[in-house]
């Protein structure tokens, strides 16, 4: 074989093994491409989900991109122990996303229920701290009862000053608000405000609401099956 013939082999060598490689990087950088979903798109998607009232925590949030096309997924923490209702949720989220997110192909929302090492209940008082309040935006103070998760026996009591009383309008949603700020659980009322500012502002946090017809906190409590020191 002469050098010539030799020369043109070595050449169709290396433009096949050049032409190879470039097609294994070509597909790389493709993959790579395809991996990474925008930081607008995360950052609005982050924001939507953090936006539902029900929501305590993302877990993880990720996004790949498949020609226009983007897929999302994420891993949160929903505030409810009733998986039908973090269904519901998550379905929600999913939806609102769809909405306000462009060329959104797929959507992965896996929830798991909040856990909390405590429980918290919310009971609105009169001016003697001993009588519940039969009304609730207007109550001068509120009791916080909080139980360790599992516990029938309260571990503390605490009474706060209703920071609202004050206000003109909208106490029941101001105090509402002011009781989430406090993480509460469960508020108990003698009054029932469904269709109310206040019942809304539970809802969508999945607060239990529950009536009594007792007019002592310690009764109210008894009977839930709980107890807590009076004194």
């Amino acid at each position: 074989m002469d050098y010539t013939r030799l020369k043109i082999l070595c050449l169709l060598l290396f433009v096949f093994i050049a032409k190879t490689g470039f097609e294994i990087m070509k597909d790389g950088v493709k993959v790579l491409l395809d991996a990474f979903v925008d930081y607008e798109t995360l950052s609005k998607t982050e924001k939507i989900i953090l936006n539902t009232p029900q929501v305590v925590e993302i877990k993880s949030l990720t996004g790949r991109n498949s020609g226009r096309f983007k897929f999302i997924e994420a891993n949160i923490i929903i505030k409810t122990h009733n998986l039908d209702k973090a269904h519901i949720i998550a379905d929600k989220i999913e939806e609102n996303i769809r909405k306000e997110v462009r060329n959104i192909d797929q959507v992965l929302i896996h929830y798991e229920p909040m856990r909390k090492e405590e429980i918290v209940y919310a009971i609105p008082l009169m001016e003697d701290k001993e009588s519940i309040s039969p009304h609730f935006g207007e109550a001068p103070w509120f009791m916080f009862i909080i139980f360790k998760n599992g516990q029938k026996t309260a571990n503390r009591v605490k009474v706060i000053q209703n920071p609202c009383i004050k206000e003109e309008k909208g106490k029941g949603i101001l105090a509402a608000e002011f009781l989430l700020q406090n993480s509460i659980d469960v508020v108990i009322v003698k009054k029932d405000f469904s269709g109310k500012g206040p019942a809304y502002v539970f809802s969508d946090a999945n607060v239990e609401v529950i009536l009594t017809e007792e007019e002592k906190p310690v009764l109210a409590i008894e009977k839930l099956g709980l107890t807590y020191n009076a004194n």
